[in-house]
């Protein structure tokens, strides 16, 4: 496993070089050109996450998965993750109201490439595989 997903990474890389190149040269007239290339290049980013993890499964079966704590701001990643989803959840006509209410605008800690791949799992697989008419993401301060 750790040999196919490391042949992976070098065409996930290159996904992400190209659309960064191809977005970095396109006119400011082309704004939605520029977000499309903009999400295939996050996307990238977002599936090398996902190689890394096959990398370190023999780490996980060994019980010494690697968790990497830091402060960050859910309202950004939440937000990001929306981003990705909004232009698939668009053409099957779902729309996606994002409102969070916090009553405090400040780091949490957490890792935010697990909370990332968890979140865009859940919101990807209902645009994409369950076609719900809504859904309601409930996020409480702890």
């Amino acid at each position: 496993m750790g040999v196919a997903a490391h042949d992976l990474r070098t065409p996930i890389s290159i996904i992400q070089m190209y659309s960064k190149f191809i977005n970095d040269s396109l006119r400011e007239d082309q704004s939605e050109l520029k977000e499309f290339t903009s999400l295939i290049e996050k996307s990238a980013h977002f599936m090398t996450g996902l190689i890394n993890d096959l990398l370190d499964f023999s780490k996980m079966e060994s019980g010494n998965i690697s968790v990497h704590f830091g402060k960050y701001n859910i309202e950004y990643l939440i937000s990001r993750i929306v981003k990705l989803n909004q232009h698939i959840a668009f053409q099957k006509k779902i729309k996606i109201n994002l409102v969070i209410r916090l009553k405090e605008k400040k780091e949490l800690v957490f890792d935010e490439n697990k909370i990332e791949q968890v979140l865009n799992n859940i919101l990807s697989n209902a645009v994409i595989e369950f076609y719900l008419q809504r859904m309601i993401l409930f996020f409480k301060k702890p």
